[in-house]
């Protein structure tokens, strides 16, 4: 975080290693389908995940 925070040109929508506009919607859906390629690598088949939430909140 110390180091990231120094960087000379930082990312847009970024303040060190945390996201300023972090939807949660999209971190579950990305775990989501990480845990289903898992699924479907290592046995074959994975459940379908449904995500409830507002898709356009954001923490601040």
């Amino acid at each position: 975080q110390h180091v990231a925070l120094h960087e000379p040109n930082p990312s847009p929508g970024q303040v060190g290693q945390i996201w300023t506009n972090l939807s949660p919607i999209e971190v579950a859906k990305n775990a989501a389908e990480d845990a289903r390629s898992i699924c479907l690598r290592e046995y074959g088949s994975a459940p379908e995940v449904q995500i409830y939430g507002d898709p356009n909140f954001t923490f601040p």
